[in-house]
């Protein structure tokens, strides 16, 4: 028998034959983790104009990785008015696995107050629990 350069011989073998060579029937299985307990926090770092950078830590750990059983940290906001109550009056900015994220605003957004959520996401986009608001000025 031909077998073509394309095709994997390990997808011709039967069970039995897997067993007499001792090879292991393949398991797809991607482990995913159920989401931590834990929530991200945020903290702006001040300083730059028409900018928001955004300092991502664990809330358990205290460390800038994310834990274990999450792929990223989405970030929501609210520009301007009262603090929101519910995430319906907030829009959706980015996610972010790494441990900042920067927002930019227009001219007009200058001294508005931004008001953030953010949130632990694994990689079934499953959503953790948000974490607390925090929120700061657009400096112009």
């Amino acid at each position: 028998m031909v077998i073509p350069a394309t095709m994997n011989f390990l997808n011709l073998m039967t069970l039995a034959d897997r067993d007499v060579l001792d090879i292991p029937e393949r398991l797809y299985l991607h482990l995913v983790l159920p989401l931590p307990t834990s929530k991200p926090v945020g903290k702006l770092i001040p300083g730059e104009r028409l900018k928001h950078t955004i300092h991502i830590v664990d809330s358990d750990s205290g460390k800038k990785a994310q834990p274990p059983g999450t792929s990223a940290c989405e970030i929501w906001y609210k520009k301007g008015g009262t603090p929101p109550k519910s995430e319906k009056e907030l829009s959706y900015v980015g996610s972010t696995s790494n441990h900042t994220f920067t927002c930019e605003f227009d001219g007009e957004d200058a001294g508005l107050v931004v008001y953030y959520w953010i949130r632990w996401v694994n990689s079934k986009n499953e959503k953790g629990t948000w974490g607390q608001m925090f929120s700061g000025n657009i400096q112009g």
